[in-house]
């Protein structure tokens, strides 16, 4: 994530679309068995404690998770500060979070998921191109697809996401991660999960890969799904 962009952290509301689902079945979901991979985050890896110190009150909140409310968003910050802790107490509330980039002097801005591989082991999912906050809300869309046992595949399209538009999940390229997903590189703590990008059509319903697709569509969505080494000239291998 390049420096001169500025970070937005939109959580999801509880009360949006349908309770938040309580942190016991939450900590049920994301239990890792043979078949599941483990995370990495900052909620999971322990390392994040080894510095930090805990009230007594702290430390049964998280003994206690059946109460877990504000004091377990506390907890979550006492151990993981800054903003990774915001983020952290995000999604042990609501299961993820959604993370928006500033449009810079070159690039458009973009809005990702951080949470979701915690949570539900589904990929993050990303958005480009339209407007901050409204990508925001369409990421907690997607997620609250997740959440309600409603994934999505991968190169087929999608509805629900986009008010009267659908969408297409391309899986994302690792190496763009470091460059676009830097908050997830650090939440994550260097394991990151897989990415999709929803990838949305033109006026006409086209696609940027197929054939007579608008100039807007094509330019302002990067092509994640290719190595950055060979997507087509443009500032996205170097967003600012």
């Amino acid at each position: 994530m390049h420096s001169s962009h500025i970070v937005n952290i939109m959580a999801e509301s509880p009360g949006h679309g349908g309770p938040a689902e309580p942190t016991g079945e939450h900590e049920e979901r994301r239990r890792v068995t043979a078949d599941i991979p483990p995370c990495h985050c900052v909620i999971c890896d322990s390392e994040s404690a080894v510095s930090q110190t805990l009230t007594a009150a702290e430390n049964e909140a998280f003994a206690d998770e059946d109460n877990l409310e504000d004091e377990e968003d506390d907890a979550v910050r006492a151990l993981v500060p800054g903003w990774f802790g915001e983020a952290a107490a995000h999604v042990r509330r609501t299961g993820w979070t959604s993370i928006g980039i500033m449009p810079g002097t070159r690039t458009p801005g973009w809005a990702f998921s951080v949470g979701l591989w915690h949570s539900y082991r589904a990929p993050e999912v990303s958005l480009f191109g339209l407007l901050l906050p409204d990508m925001q809300q369409r990421v907690n869309r997607a997620g609250r697809l997740i959440r309600d046992n409603k994934p999505f595949g991968y190169d087929i399209e999608i509805d629900g996401i986009l008010d009267a538009q659908p969408v297409v999940a391309k899986r994302v390229h690792p190496g763009w991660y470091p460059t676009l997903f830097g908050f997830a590189v650090g939440f994550y703590r260097g394991a990151v999960p897989p990415f999709v990008q929803l990838v949305w059509p033109d006026s006409h319903g086209l696609f940027p890969w197929q054939p007579g697709c608008g100039l807007r569509c094509r330019t302002v969505q990067p092509q994640l799904w290719l190595p950055p080494e060979v997507h087509p000239d443009g500032p996205w291998q170097n967003p600012r």
